[in-house]
Order: C-alpha cells, then structure tokens, then sequence
C-alpha cells in the first residue's frame, strides 16, 4: 500500500493557501521575521528543492534572493 503522508500535506497545505487573499500577502505571521508572502515563498521553495532533490536534479533553491521568488507571484484568490 503506498504511503499518501505527502499527498495528504499538500493538499492540506494548498488548502490553507487557497483562502489567502492578496491583500493578506504582506501580514505578519506568528515568527516575526516571517510575512504571508516569505512563508508562501518557503513551502513552495522547499516543495520545488525537495522534488529536484528526489529527481536527483537539486542544488541550490533558485528562487533564494531573486525578486521573481514564487510569492511574488502567488494567485491569491480575490
């Protein structure tokens, strides 16, 4: 039987970003050094390294310190 724990966080997790609204991107989170725009940045950053990772095709994240980081660009629902 396949395991579905990955599966199951992504959906958990795309479920929760599904309800930001674009005007939420730049509020603060419980860490202070944290905005809703970085902490999107982080799970997509990590879903992508860890995918590269497992495909064997991994270095260093891409989106580190660039301005087209993937919050920048996240389709907040609105």
């Amino acid at each position: 039987m396949p395991d579905n724990r990955l599966a199951r966080a992504f959906a958990s997790t795309r479920a929760v970003l599904s309800t930001v609204e674009p005007d939420q991107l730049d509020l603060s989170t419980p860490c202070a050094s944290w905005d809703v725009r970085s902490l999107i940045d982080h799970f997509v950053g990590t879903a992508r390294w860890a995918g590269d990772t497992i495909a064997g095709t991994a270095g260093a994240p891409a989106f580190l310190g660039r301005a087209d980081r993937p919050g920048r660009g996240f389709a907040a629902r609105g």
